[in-house]
């Protein structure tokens, strides 16, 4: 089990027995949710832009748009995104939904991709990067480059956001060479960069 599912289960055992949790986890694969999915309070989903939130694909995965969440009120105690906030135009209004339907003491177990130095930057008029998704969808659109200053940014009087490092990909010194790399293959390909 890695780092990131051993903080998992530690985060999600606060005190109540993991079967009474009700927990909606943003992804339909990976160790998380294979580890999760006996839980009869747990569900799965995955975004689809051409199915509405609250319905399910042809392949019988629900659709949950994280800006229009289609669960009540103060109904989740434990939201997962493992790897999404990144992929949203909005991340702001996301978060906003997810204190809507977490419990009071719920709580929202995230990982982001972390940008080391400098601030987020959302990539709007940048080169376009996108990341390998589910389904054969052709990548996810990065529309933010997250940093450390995610923790300001998703904490207020309401939620408290936490930052546990997992991993390091990038050392500081290396982003400016990387970004360098990264211009200079775009300029001598006419096809935007996958990461996988």
């Amino acid at each position: 089990m890695g780092v990131l599912h051993k903080h998992l289960f530690n985060e999600i055992s606060f005190g109540k027995c993991a079967s009474t949790l009700q927990i909606l986890n943003a992804s339909s694969y990976g160790g998380v949710h294979r580890a999760l999915k006996t839980l009869p309070g747990y569900r799965f989903s995955e975004f689809f832009p051409d199915v509405p939130s609250g319905k399910f694909s042809t392949s019988g995965v629900l659709c949950v748009d994280l800006c229009q969440i289609p669960f009540p009120d103060e109904s989740l105690d434990v939201v997962i995104t493992e790897d999404v906030f990144e992929h949203l135009e909005n991340p702001d209004a996301a978060f906003q939904e997810i204190k809507r339907v977490l419990k009071s003491g719920g709580i929202h177990i995230f990982t982001v991709p972390i940008r080391e130095g400098g601030h987020t930057m959302n990539r709007t008029g940048m080169s376009p990067v996108y990341h390998d998704a589910p389904e054969g969808t052709g990548g996810a659109l990065v529309w933010n480059d997250f940093s450390y200053d995610l923790v300001e940014r998703f904490t207020d009087a309401e939620a408290q956001t936490r930052y546990l490092p997992v991993h390091t990909f990038y050392l500081p010194e290396q982003v400016t060479r990387l970004e360098t790399e990264y211009a200079d293959y775009l300029k001598k390909k006419d096809r935007p960069l996958f990461f996988y």
